[in-house]
């Protein structure tokens, strides 16, 4: 997988994650600055693609499938390790140039 394709499924990846957060597409979408169509397809396109279905849809809001339940908690160590990238490029960005 080269890295075009492994920052696409990062995102949809925070995504799906956002929407179980939120707990329907349209919530997830609109927090993210993103169409709900749009984050609808991009969701069912990825399960087409790759076979797994995440989400179990219904009027009341979407719940996660099994194997959808597995992924989030492996995106949840995702975004963890995320946040603390974020917090050292944060760090080193209001540090002091070294000289090298």
């Amino acid at each position: 997988m080269n890295i075009k394709q492994k920052l696409a499924l990062i995102r949809v990846m925070l995504y799906f994650n956002a929407i179980l957060r939120k707990g329907k597409i349209s919530k997830a979408a609109e927090e993210n600055g993103i169409k709900q169509g749009n984050l609808s397809h991009l969701i069912t396109d990825f399960e087409k693609s790759s076979g797994i279905l995440l989400l179990q849809r219904s009027n009341q809001g979407v719940i996660p499938t099994p194997r959808g339940l597995k992924i989030s908690r492996l995106t949840e160590q995702l975004e963890q390790s995320l946040r603390e990238l974020e917090k050292a490029v944060s760090t080193l960005l209001s540090t002091p140039v070294e000289n090298y």
